[in-house]
């Protein structure tokens, strides 16, 4: 007993010291809301090991301080439209650019992360196009077997007053199986898809000429957030 009471003095010393640290008014960003408790606990494993981290929007560069701090031994590249600059920025890279721009996309990745990257948010435009250029090339070419996507923000596809959302229709649900398809809405539910590959191509009860592969583990919703883990 005494061995598993210091087991636990020693979680909850270590759970003492990420509240104390991850302080709301620490960090500038949003993510400090309803977001950080999901993603302490996604990503409690995966803090102290060295990891290639990219996010995709930064604002003001507050969320890559975040990451740097969470994941003490990982690199953190961040990429915007706009250019940031930030105050003791060790362990941090970071790039101006569109989001939904193949070429820079590629370039960084195969300059910091060849053999790809672990974790990967996109905290970008919130547009489900340019969510949807990003994700197609980073997930199948820059993200690592096990590693994990996430996207932010999907709900704005429920906005609107977003550039390409839409207020959610209640007479959609009384029509069948119709949803609500706008903006980053319809694309986070064709992740779905993706997901359902091995049943699309499947040699007997699916149809062989689609082209999809089943690259696709696990997906997980939350409000705003959806996790996709790579096989």
């Amino acid at each position: 007993m005494l061995l598993n009471n210091k087991i636990v003095l020693k979680l909850f010393t270590k759970m003492f010291k990420l509240t104390r640290i991850f302080q709301k008014d620490n960090y500038k960003t949003d993510k400090m809301g309803s977001y950080f408790p999901v993603y302490l606990e996604k990503f409690n494993n995966l803090k102290d090991r060295r990891l290639k981290l990219l996010e995709l929007g930064i604002y003001k560069g507050e969320s890559l301080k975040l990451w740097r701090d969470y994941f003490p031994n990982s690199e953190v590249i961040g990429l915007d439209q706009n250019s940031i600059e930030l105050d003791n920025n060790d362990r941090i890279i970071m790039y101006k650019g569109l989001q939904q721009d193949k070429k820079l996309l590629t370039s960084i990745s195969e300059r910091h992360a060849p053999d790809g990257f672990d974790i990967i948010i996109d905290d970008a435009s919130h547009i489900g196009q340019y969510t949807k250029e990003s994700f197609m090339i980073l997930f199948d070419q820059y993200l690592k077997s096990k590693g994990v996507y996430v996207i932010e923000d999907w709900g704005t596809g429920y906005w609107g007053t977003w550039p390409d959302g839409e207020k959610y229709d209640p007479e959609l649900a009384t029509q069948g199986l119709t949803s609500h398809q706008a903006g980053m809405v319809g694309f986070v539910k064709q992740i779905i898809d993706l997901l359902a590959a091995a049943d699309i191509t499947h040699p007997t009860f699916g149809d062989k000429s689609v082209k999809l592969v089943p690259r696709i583990e696990s997906v997980h919703f939350y409000p705003g957030l959806c996790f996709i883990n790579k096989k």
